[in-house]
């Protein structure tokens, strides 16, 4: 959980205007502040399952966060990334995700 202040000063550094305190940026950074600081707890705690699943929770919802954002603004999405130093790669763009058929290699080229 994270302290009022911490979440203020978090909320500052990313608000569009300044009464937001709602929008995808915010409450991204917001999300990502409380992964951090349950992965260190979760680092010195490795059988803390019940937290374990609420990490679990919170990066998808900020996954979420994040795809609706990327839907409906690209820059701000891509300003965001970079912003916060996140690794996130949108299903659209890796292949393996798709979910189309794969094609099979051809004989003669790896696979055993």
């Amino acid at each position: 959980m994270l302290a009022t202040k911490k979440k203020q000063t978090i909320i500052k550094k990313s608000q569009i205007h300044e009464k937001d305190t709602g929008s995808p940026e915010v409450q991204v950074a917001v999300i990502s502040a409380q992964i951090d600081e349950l992965a260190k707890h979760l680092k010195k705690h490795k059988k803390d399952n019940h937290s374990r699943r609420g990490l679990i929770k919170m990066v998808a919802d900020r996954r979420t966060h994040l795809k609706y954002l990327e839907r409906k603004n690209k820059t701000r999405y891509n300003a965001l990334v970079k912003k916060l130093d996140l690794a996130y790669t949108s299903p659209q763009s890796s292949p393996e995700r798709r979910g189309g058929i794969q094609p099979l290699p051809l004989s003669g080229e790896g696979g055993g």
